[in-house]
């Protein structure tokens, strides 16, 4: 992942008396995007979240898709423009 990245959106949690930082599931799906080949549409993005990845389709309707959309322009990937390009479809 870009260092640029790293430190974008992380949740920070205490639990039996120990903290941690964990990413959001936003940037987590953005991270694991940049971790996969690029892949050459959106109907190929949506193959691979929904049926490689067997991302639940209410699931990922119910993440923040704006915070989404920024987070995915960070990492300025193929995966990510195409992510963006799907989201922004969405919110229109």
């Amino acid at each position: 992942m870009p260092e640029t990245v790293f430190h974008l959106d992380l949740v920070y949690r205490v639990e039996n008396g120990y903290a941690y930082q964990i990413a959001s599931p936003e940037k987590a799906l953005c991270d694991m995007l940049y971790t996969l080949s690029p892949v050459g549409n959106q109907k190929a993005l949506s193959a691979l979240l929904f049926e490689d990845l067997r991302m639940d389709e209410e699931d990922f309707r119910s993440l923040d898709l704006l915070k989404m959309i920024n987070l995915a322009g960070y990492y300025k990937t193929q995966n990510h423009r195409l992510l963006q390009a799907s989201l922004r479809k969405v919110l229109k």
